[in-house]
């Protein structure tokens, strides 16, 4: 009689079956604080399909090219479900974090569990029950998610049944959640910076025309402050300030509209994303996709001169929504670089998709990699966290530290 062999997707350890020999999918399975209890189960993990810089190159170029693929024709959908006529531009401000990471997230756990069922066609395991899948109201919260094993666990059984796999399936414990708070509470501080910002900007809109819109630019509050000074105060600043969350109600038959728009090709990836982004696809962008673009109307200016930011491209969905309008209608988007290892890693996703969507891509670095897609025009300038900053006299001579 052959030994049961038990496949364990993530290391929550409610869904592992200790009386078979296991396979734990991935290093992600075993967590050192409870190597206790795995250890004693001396099972096996599988080897990852990424062995170096050379698969890594490969798989992240095996995304892009995905991912680029895939977005025109979720934009089709879109357009047509939402009867709007946007440009993949705009639709790639809005769309493009959530989707990059998305097709990470899904084609890399896709790749591990067909590499483990091409190594052990009999194993078996367990999968989340389908009335605990959950679906995220926006990128922030898919990205908070994709963080933790619940969700991962999500993800694998959204693809063991794709591929048509009855595995057995259970609900998540009662201790399990998806993820952490995305709206935590703002301090005292905070609140009041808030109030004066809300202020500021309130007295700017109304004596102030085509103004300049900053949010998120990496400035320290006194270097941003003397910037907008330049500027006689024609700025609107929204550094800071918490984002807005628009919660909206899961919408059946809108998403099975949106499923019967969806076309991506006949090969098993296509099929793939094709059967799982109607399911996952965030609510922001579906059923709140009308209320999400109200907010950001009356929440930021009329007639912006141009608007900048270094990260708000990413989780802030008002102000993508605002900024992907106004760019359509010829106002330039500024970016930047936000990370110390820009010069360090061969292909940057953050940076190759900010590339992609703003005009002008302010960086210290012109070695700086953009991709395919690339729109922006570089142009020099210091990193701004070391403005302001003193230069220390030491010595280097002593050895040592």
């Amino acid at each position: 009689m052959k030994e049961q062999l038990f496949l364990a997707t993530t290391a929550l350890e409610e869904f592992w079956d200790p009386e078979s020999s296991i396979i734990f999918l991935g290093k992600w399975c075993l967590h050192f604080d409870r190597r206790g209890n795995w250890e004693s189960l001396a099972g096996n993990q599988l080897e990852s399909y990424i062995q170096g810089s050379i698969d890594s190159h490969a798989a992240y170029c095996d995304f892009a090219e995905q991912y680029e693929r895939i977005l025109p024709r979720v934009v089709e959908a879109l357009n047509s479900v939402h009867s709007t006529r946007h440009s993949l531009r705009y639709w790639r401000v809005v769309i493009g974090p959530w989707l990059q990471l998305y097709i990470t997230i899904v084609l890399d756990r896709y790749r591990h569990i067909n590499r483990a069922l091409e190594k052990y066609p009999s194993v078996t395991t367990v999968t989340l029950s389908e009335e605990d899948f959950v679906i995220p109201e926006d990128t922030r919260g898919f990205n908070l998610m994709a963080s933790g094993d619940l969700y991962n666990l999500q993800v694998f059984s959204r693809i063991f049944r794709f591929l048509g796999k009855d595995f057995p399936s259970k609900n998540a414990p009662k201790n399990q959640e998806y993820a952490l708070s995305t709206s935590p509470k703002l301090k005292l501080r905070q609140k009041l910076f808030s109030i004066v910002s809300d202020s500021f900007r309130s007295v700017v809109k109304k004596f102030v025309s085509s103004p300049l819109v900053f949010n998120n630019i990496y400035l320290s509050k006194f270097s941003e402050l003397k910037l907008i000074a330049s500027f006689r105060f024609r700025v609107f600043s929204f550094s800071g300030l918490r984002e807005e969350k628009i919660g909206a109600p899961v919408n059946g038959l809108r998403r099975l509209e949106f499923r019967s728009e969806i076309n991506f090709g006949d090969d098993d990836i296509s099929k793939l994303f094709a059967d799982l982004i109607p399911s996952d696809l965030p609510t922001c962008f579906l059923e709140g996709y009308t209320s999400t673009a109200s907010v950001a109307r009356k929440k930021y200016p009329d007639y912006p001169k141009l608007i900048f930011s270094a990260n708000a491209w990413w989780f802030d969905e008002t102000f993508k929504f605002w900024a992907a309008d106004w760019a359509e209608k010829g106002v330039p988007l500024l970016g930047m670089p936000h990370g110390g290892d820009v010069s360090l890693r061969q292909e940057l996703p953050s940076s190759i998709h900010e590339q992609a969507i703003v005009d002008y891509y302010y960086t210290w670095d012109f070695q700086i990699k953009g991709g395919a897609e690339t729109r922006a025009q570089l142009v020099q300038m210091p990193a701004t966290k070391l403005l302001g900053l003193k230069r220390a006299d030491t010595s280097n001579e002593k050895e040592g530290i």
